[in-house]
């Protein structure tokens, strides 16, 4: 199978998908809690320090979801 090669085909504009999380609202101080582990959560924090440039801190931490206590992890916006 050949392709062939176009020029000057504009790229589309990046689309923005729905944010999973709200690192972007969040200020420092400000903490969300959510039912997955410390290493989802601190992969999810990775990315959006190289994204903002902002500084996070998760620790393990039990919460109520859909009901009952549950393990989960706390994010807090450190810088």
């Amino acid at each position: 199978m050949a392709f062939e090669i176009q020029k000057s085909v504009p790229m589309p504009e990046q689309s923005v998908g729905k944010v999973k999380y709200p690192f972007p609202d969040m200020e420092v101080g400000d903490s969300f809690w959510a039912p997955l582990s410390t290493e989802k959560l601190s992969n999810a924090t990775g990315h959006w320090r190289e994204k903002l440039g902002h500084k996070y801190s998760v620790r393990p931490e039990e919460g109520e979801h859909e009901g009952q206590t549950v393990a989960g992890a706390r994010v807090w916006r450190t810088a």
